[in-house]
């Protein structure tokens, strides 16, 4: 990496390269430039692609890092330090994330790059329906994976969860992978977003990335301005898919997980009733 790296570099001279922990499906190293100045670099399964999402991101708003280089396999970006959360934290994030997502948009939902997250691929795909767009293109191929009951339960339901997710939702340019672990908060607010996959659709389907394994506080609900009560009951259809996507990455571990939101789903909505 250090050959590839000081060649794309080159003249400036590589000082220092480590390997950074928390790429769960990617390697990230932190470069260290003569002047002292820090980049990102990581391999990425269509740098091409990401290096757009990031300039999507850039022209609605929202911070994310410059984009440094781009190669077949490598992405450079810019270093942007991370700090704990703290309430002003989330309230800039709150605030930014809302005027990322009320940016007006005017493609079709969807997204018109292939993009892979770790092993899973996402074809590009672009739909004028999004709740048909968010079962065919996101829920049914990594509902395929699971074992033989969890599909019939799945497959069941597939047509009532469909039927309950807003068709022509206002359109939104959304990150697409926004876990904790993919915002840099500065003392004041957020300093970038990172790693993203994009798509346009339901600026609701955002958060259930972000509350799957975290409880976000009320001071970043406020600053963006919605009840997160009113999310449900689609919010969890919503968060069907990262639990499926964790499914498919790390194994059978998540089966609990998925069988749980099935079964929320079912009681939210009681098919028996339908």
């Amino acid at each position: 990496m250090k050959t590839t790296l000081a060649a794309v570099l080159a003249p400036r001279k590589i000082v220092r390269i480590a390997e950074m922990q928390g790429g769960d499906t990617s390697s990230v190293w932190h470069v260290t430039l003569d002047g002292d100045e820090a980049l990102i670099a990581k391999s990425s399964p269509a740098p091409d692609a990401e290096a757009r999402m990031l300039q999507a991101l850039s022209a609605c708003g929202a911070p994310v890092p410059d984009v440094l280089h781009v190669t077949d396999h490598l992405l450079i970006i810019s270093y942007i330090p991370n700090v704990s959360a703290s309430e002003a934290g989330w309230r800039g994030f709150g605030t930014a994330l809302r005027k990322m997502h009320d940016v007006a948009q005017d493609a079709p939902y969807g997204w018109s790059d292939d993009y892979a997250i770790g092993r899973v691929t996402l074809p590009k795909a672009q739909s004028h329906d999004w709740a048909a767009f968010w079962m065919r293109e996101r829920l049914c191929p990594l509902a395929n994976a699971l074992p033989p009951h969890l599909q019939r339960q799945f497959q069941g339901m597939a047509a009532l969860m469909e039927r309950h997710l807003p068709s022509h939702p206002k359109p939104a340019l959304l990150h697409g992978d926004l876990w904790l672990g993919n915002v840099l908060f500065s003392d004041h607010g957020v300093s970038a977003l990172i790693d993203p996959a994009c798509m346009i659709g339901d600026a609701h389907a955002e958060f259930a990335v972000l509350t799957l394994f975290s409880t976000p506080p009320q001071a970043f609900w406020d600053a963006y301005q919605i009840d997160v009560t009113s999310l449900q009951p689609k919010f969890t259809i919503y968060q069907l898919w990262p639990a499926l996507m964790h499914h498919r990455l790390f194994g059978n571990s998540y089966l609990g997980l998925v069988s749980n939101l099935l079964d929320r789903i079912a009681d939210h909505f009681n098919p028996a009733c339908e």
